[in-house]
């Protein structure tokens, strides 16, 4: 698809998944955010789905900290018409319960990028 449908289309799924803009220029053709956070869910599925911070004694840790995420996403347009898009998203976790304030590199599975690609391809009406 042209990059300018494929811009508003990437628009449209970050305010589907409830994610606010703090990064919208095309100029550079990036649009995200670099710091927001989420606890439990993220995009209506349980965090676990996407985010890995290991595992505690109740379960994965991602599931009770609060995870801190920079989601960043490229709309490059190509010479032939097509757009190539690029989504960044580098998880953080903090343990709130024990008062912590030091925050932990978690893992993305890798679904999440693949979620967002897959609602981006959804709202351009692609396969």
């Amino acid at each position: 698809a042209p990059a300018s449908n494929v811009w508003l289309a990437v628009k449209s799924v970050y305010a589907e998944m409830e994610i606010p803009l703090t990064v919208d220029n095309q100029a550079t053709h990036q649009l995200g955010n670099q710091n927001f956070f989420k606890t439990r869910v993220l995009g209506g599925q349980p965090m676990p789905q996407f985010v890995d911070c290991g595992s505690g004694m109740t379960g994965p840790k991602s599931l009770t900290y609060r995870i801190y995420i920079s989601l960043l996403t490229q709309v490059t347009p190509n010479p032939n018409g097509t757009t190539t898009v690029q989504t960044t998203f580098v998880p953080m976790g903090q343990d709130v319960s024990a008062g912590s304030s030091d925050r932990i590199p978690c893992g993305s599975t890798g679904r999440y990028e693949q979620l967002f690609l897959d609602k981006v391809k959804a709202t351009l009406g692609k396969p």
